[in-house]
C-alpha cells in the first residue's frame, strides 16, 4: 500500500473539517473560512486571496469576518508576504485560528490576523525562525544579494514588531529570530503575543468562527 505524504493527508483533513463545518451549519458552502494547509506557496495562496478580494469587493457580501483555519510548516516568503498584506488591507476582519501546526511563515499568517481574534488550540506546535535561502554568482551579484537579504530581515523584524507584544527589534532577534528554532507552548506564545486566545476547537467554537452576520 502506498503511503500518504504530509500534503495528502493535510488536503483530505481540509477536506474533511470543510464537510464538518458545512453540516453543523445547516449545508451551507456560503461562509466565510478559508482552509491554509501544508507549504505557503505562489499557487497555494491564490484561493486564499481570491475569497478576501471577492469578498471585499462584493457589495452583497455580509460577512462580519472570514476565518482562516491555519496548519502550516512555512513556505516561500514572498507567498507569505503577498497573502499577509492581503489579510492585513482587508476591510472585513481575518480571524486566524492555528491547528496542528503553525511554523515559519505558518506563524507570520497566524499573527496577521485581526488582534483579538488571533487563536491557536492548546495542541498546536509553534514555531519562529530566521528566513533561509541562499546565493550564488559573481561578486557583483552577490553583493546585490546582500542587499536584498537585508531588506528581507528588516520586513520580518518590522512584521514582528506590528504583531507581537516585542517592540524592540533587538529582543525581536534574540528571542523568536535567533540563530536556532525557537519552539513555543500555546502559552508561550500567547504570552509572546503572537495569538490572542488559546481555545479548543470543538462544533461550538467551528460555528461561530464561521457565522455569518445577520
Amino acid at each position: 500500500m502506498k503511503s500518504k505524504n504530509t500534503k495528502e493527508v493535510l488536503e483530505e483533513m481540509g477536506d474533511e473539517l470543510l464537510e464538518q463545518v458545512k453540516e453543523s451549519i445547516g449545508g451551507q458552502s456560503n461562509f466565510g473560512l478559508i482552509t491554509l494547509f501544508g507549504p505557503i506557496l505562489m499557487e497555494t495562496i491564490r484561493e486564499p486571496v481570491n475569497i478576501i478580494l471577492k469578498s471585499n469587493l462584493d457589495p452583497d457580501s455580509n460577512f462580519h469576518c472570514i476565518t482562516m483555519l491555519i496548519c502550516s510548516q512555512g513556505g516561500e516568503l514572498p507567498a507569505i508576504m503577498a497573502l499577509t498584506d492581503v489579510m492585513i488591507g482587508s476591510k472585513i476582519p481575518i480571524h486566524t485560528v492555528g491547528i496542528g501546526m503553525v511554523a515559519s511563515g505558518g506563524l507570520m499568517v497566524l499573527m496577521a490576523g485581526d488582534k483579538g481574534n488571533r487563536t491557536i488550540t492548546p495542541n498546536t506546535q509553534v514555531m519562529s525562525h530566521q528566513w533561509s535561502g541562499g546565493s550564488f554568482g559573481k561578486k557583483h551579484e552577490l553583493v546585490a544579494s546582500r542587499k536584498e537579504q537585508d531588506i528581507l530581515t528588516n520586513i520580518m523584524l518590522s512584521f514582528y514588531k506590528k504583531h507581537s507584544k516585542i517592540k524592540s527589534k533587538k529582543k525581536i532577534e534574540s528571542v523568536l529570530l535567533p540563530a536556532s528554532d525557537v519552539w513555543l507552548s500555546s502559552k508561550e506564545a500567547l504570552d509572546l503575543g503572537l495569538c490572542d486566545k488559546v481555545k479548543t476547537l470543538n462544533n461550538k467554537t467551528v460555528i461561530d468562527f464561521t457565522r455569518k452576520s445577520i
